[in-house]
C-alpha cells in the first residue's frame, strides 16, 4: 500500500532536493523515500537520525590511566 504525501518545502530546500537529485540521477520521489528510509532506521535502531558514534570519543596515549578530576582541577587545566 502505498500513502500520498503532500508536503510544503522552503523554496531553498526545495531546489536543494532538485539538484542533488539531479547529481545522483534519481527522482525527487526516491531521494526523499530514502532519506525518510534512512532517517526511520536510525530511530529504530535506538539513533538519532541513524548516526552512530565509536567509542572512545577521545583516544588516550595510556588507555586506562584516565582518573576522576574534580571541578577545581578541571578549572585550573582550562586556565579559568
Amino acid at each position: 500500500m502505498n500513502v500520498l504525501l503532500s508536503i510544503d518545502l522552503p523554496d531553498q530546500l526545495a531546489d536543494a532536493l532538485e539538484r542533488r537529485a539531479r547529481q545522483v540521477h534519481s527522482s525527487l520521489q526516491e531521494l526523499a523515500v530514502q532519506a525518510i528510509e534512512k532517517d526511520v532506521a536510525g530511530l529504530e535502531a535506538g539513533g538519532v537520525g541513524g548516526r552512530r558514534v565509536q567509542l572512545p570519543l577521545v583516544h588516550s596515549e595510556n588507555p586506562g590511566s584516565l582518573r576522576s578530576l574534580t571541578n577545581s582541577e578541571i578549572d585550573a587545566l582550562l586556565g579559568e
